[in-house]
Parts: structure tokens; C-alpha cells; sequence
């Protein structure tokens, strides 16, 4: 798809240098990028197409920098990153399964995506220069979308969950609609 490749690199090509290196720490595994690139955005929803992970962070940045618009004190590098990974850990929480479908992965069941993308962060952050400011709100943002009850949140987290609920979600929850669970899947 050229045209999210083209939004994602304008995004790419708007952070500073330290954070654009984090990014590409992160994701520097092929293997890891690949499922990046590829992986559903959940599996709740037997109907979510693959590769919608990708996408959605990509839509999801976009829409916080237009919340963000010209309002002072937005780290917009933070901004950008956090909306990249913010899903990204699921990368590694899903396995395809021999029938085509999905399942969580051991790391995704017991671990969850929130907490591989901070360890992603940690290793990155071995090779990567970044301010300690920047790399501490980046993981602060982080830390509030997968537990919101942390408190103080910053502006950044506040304007991602609110782009989060502009942007069109993949993931309809129709399961959970009937009164079905995941388990009972």
C-alpha cells in the first residue's frame, strides 16, 4: 500500500533525529517489522483483516498531531512515536495458527504488548542517544494508554486517547456483544 507507506514516512521524516533512531532501534529486526507490518490489530474480532495494526497506528498519529494543532507544550516527537508502538508489541503476541487462524502467543498471554513494547524501548535505548526528558514521557504515554488510572498524564497521552476515538478502529467487539468471551471462541 504506497499510500500508507507515503503517511508513514512523513511522519517518519517529521521526528528529530533521536527519535526517529529509537523508532528504527526498535523495529530494526526484520522478523519484528514484518509482523509489525502484517499483524491484526486484535484478535477479539474473527473478521479483522491482518496489516490493520500498521495502519492504525499510522491514522492514529496523524489524528493526535491534528488534535495537537498549535497547542505549546506537545512533545509532538513523543506524540508521533507513542502512536507508532503503541500496538506494536502485539507483533509479538500473536501466532498464526495451521488453520489460518490466530491465537495469542505465550508472550501475549501472559506478558501483553504493552509491556514488549517497553522492553523494545529499554533495548533500543542501549544504542540510541536520547534525552532523558523525551525517552521518559515516551514511556510515561505509553504506560497511561495501557493503564489509564496513572496519574499525573501528560498531554500527549490525553491527546492520543482522544485521536483514538476519531480514528476508525478494525475491531468491533462483536463477540462481546453477543455476551460471548475470547475464551469462549
Amino acid at each position: 500500500d504506497r499510500d500508507l507507506a507515503s503517511r508513514a514516512a512523513r511522519l517518519w521524516n517529521r521526528l528529530d533525529r533521536p527519535c526517529a533512531h529509537l523508532l528504527n532501534a526498535v523495529l530494526w529486526d526484520g522478523q519484528r517489522f514484518c509482523r509489525y507490518l502484517s499483524s491484526p490489530v486484535s484478535i477479539a474480532e474473527d473478521s479483522v483483516p491482518v496489516s490493520t495494526n500498521f495502519r492504525y497506528s499510522v491514522s492514529l498519529a496523524e489524528q493526535a498531531l491534528l488534535l495537537a494543532g498549535d497547542l505549546r507544550d506537545i512533545d509532538r516527537n513523543v506524540l508521533v512515536v507513542a502512536a507508532l508502538l503503541r500496538d506494536a508489541g502485539k507483533a509479538d503476541g500473536f501466532r498464526l495458527l495451521p488453520n489460518g487462524g490466530l491465537d495469542l502467543t505465550a508472550r501475549g498471554r501472559w506478558i501483553g504488548y504493552q509491556q514488549t513494547v517497553l522492553e523494545w524501548l529499554a533495548l533500543a535505548r542501549r544504542d540510541v542517544v536520547i534525552a532523558d526528558e523525551s525517552y521518559f514521557r515516551l514511556v510515561h504515554v505509553l504506560m497511561v494508554l495501557a493503564n489509564p488510572a496513572i496519574v499525573p498524564i501528560s498531554i500527549e497521552a490525553a491527546i492520543l486517547n482522544s485521536a483514538a476515538s476519531f480514528v476508525d478502529s478494525p475491531v468491533r467487539f462483536r463477540g462481546m456483544e453477543t455476551g460471548k468471551t475470547l475464551m469462549q471462541k
